[in-house]
């Protein structure tokens, strides 16, 4: 009976620990591919004091994208400028620009984004109303890079896009 118990334990303990994400690298920002991270990504609660957003460098491309479900299918969608109200929109910035991505949870289950192909990741959001952002800067020479969120069924769901340097 002892090891029916201690094997019950074990996999509640495991359970937690999966359901937490225990050992996660959800902050995880690196600078690869001649790409230079000048700044890591930082979460903020609803209700916390985020309303101050450090200013913009000025060839800072800002965008804000919302976390939410299109036709049955999960995206992002772009919440302002140019991008507003498109699905998984195509983002375009100039070479040697500074880019900053705020995702804003728009639908209650857990989503980030991440450029891979950049090394760059922001910190997960999981709850409605939440936000992350992540700040970085591309290479000088013309790419194109995909980006998406990274929970697990999120991008094979329809959560990506495209980042194209020009």
């Amino acid at each position: 009976m002892f090891e029916r118990e201690y094997l019950l334990a074990l996999m509640l303990v495991l359970l937690v620990l999966v359901l937490t994400g225990c050992g996660r690298e959800d902050m995880r920002v690196s600078a690869r591919q001649s790409t230079q991270v000048i700044a890591s990504s930082g979460v903020a609660q609803k209700g916390a004091n985020s309303a101050a957003a450090a200013p913009l460098p000025a060839n800072t491309v800002a965008f804000t994208l919302r976390s939410t479900l299109v036709d049955g299918r999960m995206a992002f969608m772009g919440a302002d400028g140019t991008i507003a109200g498109q699905v998984n929109p195509t983002l375009r910035v100039p070479a040697g620009s500074s880019v900053r991505l705020t995702v804003h949870n728009g639908d209650g289950m857990m989503h980030d984004i991440a450029i891979p192909g950049l090394g760059v990741k922001s910190g997960p959001v999981n709850r409605k109303g939440a936000v992350t952002e992540v700040t970085f800067t591309v290479g000088q020479e013309p790419a194109t890079w995909d980006y998406y969120c990274t929970v697990a069924g999120h991008r094979q769901a329809g959560m990506g896009g495209l980042l194209v340097v020009s």
